[in-house]
């Protein structure tokens, strides 16, 4: 700036042009420093103060050359003062500086620090995880030939070395080439000895240039999935084969009535037919009207009462499916209820074939009630005095003793029933609640779904459970029923 004002002007001027710059520059650095000051930068403090100084210093020593104030000791060196004072303030401000950065460094540090720390206990958090994971987890490093494995699967691989022999000899050729090809293998099931499955993926790992450099995986063992993946197939099997049995059932026991319902209507319209033709003819005989009208008649109580046992089949049919969605729950007088019940049995017989009534022995042990549904319950001993009745006794069999003995655990009450009759033998027992299902006493009527019906009654309405009992006479089988229905209402 001296050598550009020298050119520019003369001597004089560039001096007092130097000293008004010098001016202006100092107004800006003190009103700049003081700026900073005042908004918080401690830095600017020291400079500030050593700015004071300086000028203050030199100020004096000015006035005392230009005799405003008198030349002694503390004018004369006034200037050194300040410069020695400016220095000091700058050192300070410099040290403040100083350790300020160190501050920060040692924050930075100290960041860095706990930043490590965190990053070592995910870490050992992530090696926890990877190491008590439910899941097998591995990995093979291609360039330094090793497997790493977590404990899951080494215990997959309790029967191979490691990892590598169980791929080696488990893995096909379609595998190793959709692994080149897609790079991964997902959900590849592969059986072991027994009933053990394990369910295996695989993904690959390429670098820039393509180059297989890393193979991971999981391995799990999904032999309780497949397990339970059976017991549903058997269940579906059962399911279908219950459904074919019941059309193969409805259909066989629909032909042998329906096919008589068909034969006396063809015979009725020939008769009918042939009473056309003799009226025609003029060769209708009264003895030939009557025998053909005896013949229709004969042929359409034959037809009613096929279509009755129909539709006593259907109704049954109509039984063994039905649900209820409401259940009206109430408690019962046990006593009461079988001596009714009996009683409206025998009563609704009239005398079937002079045979004589079913007789109640009761041992309730103390059991005043029980609690279930009035209808559904009713029904289910209706039925089953109905089987005893009428398929459990000879014809020379007087004594006819239903027994019921009710007892309780803490979720049921028991009712065992038994009667003294023939009992069943072993294909009987072993197919008592087949549907159709007819023992050797079957008569034309049955539609072979009773004992069927009263299972479904049993199990899927009332949420109990029925048993067939071992007896050495007689037939004898266990309702239990439960002492409690949470989702209903009793009804009083």
């Amino acid at each position: 700036m001296t050598l550009c004002s020298s050119r520019l002007a003369s001597y004089s001027e560039s001096i007092k042009i130097l000293t008004l710059m010098q001016l202006l520059l100092t107004i800006l650095y003190l009103g700049t420093s003081l700026y900073l000051w005042k908004n918080g930068v401690v830095v600017a403090k020291y400079f500030t103060l050593a700015w004071v100084f300086f000028i203050t210093g030199n100020s004096i020593n000015a006035a005392r050359v230009l005799g405003v104030l008198p030349s002694n000791l503390f004018t004369v060196y006034a200037n050194l003062y300040g410069n020695a004072i400016e220095m000091l303030m700058l050192s300070m401000g410099l040290a403040y500086r100083v350790e300020a950065m160190r501050e920060v460094q040692a924050g930075l540090s100290r960041k860095l620090r706990l930043a490590q720390q965190d990053a070592i206990k995910n870490l050992e958090k992530y090696r926890d995880l990877f190491q008590k994971s439910p899941v097998g987890l591995f990995r093979y490093d291609r360039g330094s030939d090793s497997y790493y494995g977590n404990e899951q699967t080494t215990k997959l691989m309790s029967g191979y070395r490691d990892i590598r022999e169980f791929l080696q000899g488990n893995l096909n050729y379609r595998d190793y080439k959709l692994l080149l090809k897609t790079q991964e293998v997902k959900d590849r099931v592969i059986k072991l000895d027994g009933n053990t499955y394990y369910n295996l993926s695989l993904i690959t790992v390429s670098d820039s240039k393509g180059k297989l450099i890393e193979v991971e995986g999981t391995l799990s063992d999904i032999s309780a999935q497949k397990q339970t993946e059976g017991l549903r197939i058997a269940s579906e099997k059962e399911k279908l084969n219950t459904l074919t049995q019941l059309v193969v059932g409805i259909s066989h026991q629909f032909n042998t009535p329906l096919g008589v319902v068909i034969t006396t209507e063809d015979l009725i319209k020939n008769n009918l037919l042939a009473v056309l033709d003799n009226v025609e003819g003029n060769k209708l005989k009264k003895d030939d009207l009557i025998q053909m009208l005896s013949t229709a008649l004969e042929a359409m109580n034959l037809s009613s009462e096929n279509i009755k046992i129909m539709s006593s089949m259907l109704n049954d049919l109509r039984a063994s499916i039905g649900t209820r969605e409401k259940l009206h729950l109430s408690n019962i007088d046990a006593s009461d209820f079988f001596t009714y019940l009996l009683g409206y049995f025998n009563g609704q017989l009239g005398g079937y074939d002079n045979s004589p009534p079913l007789l109640l022995k009761l041992e309730t042990n103390g059991i005043r009630s029980f609690f279930s549904d009035y209808d559904v319950i009713s029904d289910i001993f209706l039925r089953l005095l109905s089987n005893s009745y009428y398929h459990a006794y000879s014809d020379d069999q007087k004594n006819r003793t239903i027994t019921l003995t009710l007892k309780q655990t803490n979720d049921f009450t028991n009712i065992e029933y038994r009667d003294n009759g023939r009992g069943l033998d072993e294909k009987e027992g072993k197919n008592i609640f087949i549907p159709f299902f007819t023992g050797n006493t079957r008569q034309k009527s049955n539609s072979g779904l009773g004992m069927y019906i009263i299972h479904n009654q049993v199990v899927k309405i009332l949420n109990g459970k029925i048993d067939l009992l071992e007896s050495t006479s007689g037939f004898a089988i266990r309702i239990q029923l439960p002492k409690e229905y949470p989702e209903y209402d009793l009804i009083e």
